[in-house]
């Protein structure tokens, strides 16, 4: 039973984190201030990082939301209308307009980070990502960063994360 004002959370596990590193966890602090000055009903919000006392793993505490775009669109894609799919489109590219009014890129994008039910689609895992199992080009000492086949070719090349 939810009460009136309670907001319910979902964690995040970033297993295998026992070990992981205070530029890390500055890099989650940041995205979690970055967060709460969001007005945005497509960013889900990050409201703070917290330690499992049986694994030592942190969890991020967030919004709770329903499951992933691909999982969304792989079990109701026949019963959505285009009404729906194109709110979907809308909600996805407002997400990212606000998050590109905050002067952030998001190094991470693909639908596995967008969550989505029934239309309304929200964008999570801003910039809390681990390097790609790639290597940088060589003239350049920059890390990449995201699920590889969502990559851009552009970073691939060694230049530099942008909106686009």
């Amino acid at each position: 039973m939810e009460r009136k004002g309670e907001t319910k959370v979902a964690l995040k596990c970033l297993h295998n984190s026992q070990d992981i590193t205070a530029d890390f966890l500055k890099e989650v602090e940041s995205n979690i201030l970055a967060s709460e000055s969001y007005d945005s009903h497509y960013v889900v919000r990050c409201f703070g990082i917290t330690k499992d006392p049986k694994t030592n793993n942190f969890m991020m505490v967030m919004d709770l939301k329903e499951g992933n775009l691909r999982q969304h669109l792989n079990n109701n894609f026949i019963s959505l209308n285009w009404k729906r799919k194109l709110w979907s489109l809308y909600s996805i590219a407002y997400g990212l307009k606000d998050i590109h009014k905050k002067g952030l890129i998001h190094h991470d994008f693909h639908c596995g980070n967008i969550l989505s039910d029934f239309g309304n689609a929200c964008i999570t895992d801003l910039g809390l990502c681990q390097p790609a199992n790639v290597k940088p080009s060589q003239n350049s000492n920059k890390k990449i960063y995201g699920v590889l086949p969502y990559v851009a070719p552009e970073v691939l090349r060694g230049n530099e994360y942008s909106k686009k």
